[in-house]
């Protein structure tokens, strides 16, 4: 499930204070109580440079009895009080959900704003203290983050060094550098996809 918030002028604090207590509200209503038994979020920020407006949003795994699109909307409308864009779709792939919590769990700051001082300032400062990961019901005891034992990581050379082994044409360094460059590429190529939900959508 995807709940966006529609935006205009609003700082990102604003907007993620609106984001995150109107996902406890919905956590709280009579239906989700009695439907929802779990689930994990992450939320996700993006700049809109065409715009100029920020674009929090929440990525939900939930473990539920089905759900209805139209429902979700209609409630999430009335809680946030201007936004009623929501995306829901079944899992039908057990290894694809496991990647998508795993690229939501381990997600970098979006690359809309990184190059942008005053945007990543703000950014920076708007999530101090917050938790973008987050389980609810039955999924609570879960934890999404805990750091690997030391022994689990292991340097592998600095990005320059990378760089010089991939212009001598070292194999390892190379598909260590083209898997960085497509996860980059796919980043930039998602705002422009076709299909719900689009980040550059009006009425987001």
């Amino acid at each position: 499930m995807t709940l966006t918030l529609r935006s205009d002028t609003e700082s990102l604090a604003d907007l993620l204070n609106l984001l995150l207590r109107s996902f406890r509200t919905l956590r709280r209503t009579e239906w989700w109580r009695h439907l929802v038994r779990g689930g994990c979020g992450f939320v996700e920020i993006k700049w809109s440079q065409h715009k100029q407006r920020w674009h929090p949003h929440l990525h939900v795994i939930l473990e539920s009895a089905w759900l209805e699109k139209s429902l979700i909307s209609g409630t999430w409308y009335r809680i946030t009080g201007q936004s009623f864009i929501v995306d829901i779709r079944p899992i039908r792939d057990t290894d694809a959900a496991i990647g998508y919590i795993t690229k939501y769990a381990s997600k970098p700051l979006n690359n809309t704003f990184l190059a942008r001082p005053e945007r990543l300032q703000e950014a920076i400062t708007a999530l101090g203290g917050r938790r973008l990961c987050m389980t609810f019901g039955t999924w609570v005891a879960w934890k999404l983050y805990d750091l690997p034992e030391k022994n689990e990581w292991f340097p592998v050379c600095s990005l320059r060094e990378l760089l010089n082994r991939v212009a001598s044409g070292h194999p390892g360094a190379t598909r260590i550098f083209n898997c960085l460059r497509n996860t980059l590429r796919h980043e930039q190529t998602a705002t422009r996809c076709n299909g719900p939900p689009r980040d550059d959508d009006d009425h987001w």
